[in-house]
């Protein structure tokens, strides 16, 4: 039995031109995530991250392995956006206390092989 290690970050930039009085939409510029996967039990990663490649129909874009035991990944296979909305809305007039909703994108469960 082997253990794996993966760490999951994400990072996306939102533009705000300015604040309304009024409740409004905030404009995605970019978004980013990957994954990173170690072991350390000696498991060369590549052949294994290949095999769920293959079975699971998913490319692996950006796949890259510093050594055989750690590799990074884009996280693209898994869902197109982490944050699916964002609203501002003024919550008093001296424009200094807002209400910030946010909607994730619902996960698709879990990849195995």
């Amino acid at each position: 039995m082997s253990t794996f290690y993966a760490k999951h970050t994400s990072k996306s930039i939102y533009n705000i031109k300015n604040l309304l009085n009024k409740p409004f939409n905030v404009s995605l510029m970019s978004q980013q995530s990957s994954i990173i996967v170690n072991t350390y039990h000696g498991r060369v990663l590549s052949p294994i991250l290949d095999q769920f490649s293959i079975k699971s129909g998913h490319k692996l874009y950006n796949k890259t392995c510093r050594s055989s035991t750690n590799c990074t990944f884009d996280d693209r296979f898994n869902r197109a956006l982490v944050i699916e909305h964002i609203q501002i809305e003024l919550i008093e007039k001296n424009y200094s206390n807002y209400r910030i909703r946010i909607q994730h994108v619902l996960s698709r469960g879990k990849k195995r092989i």
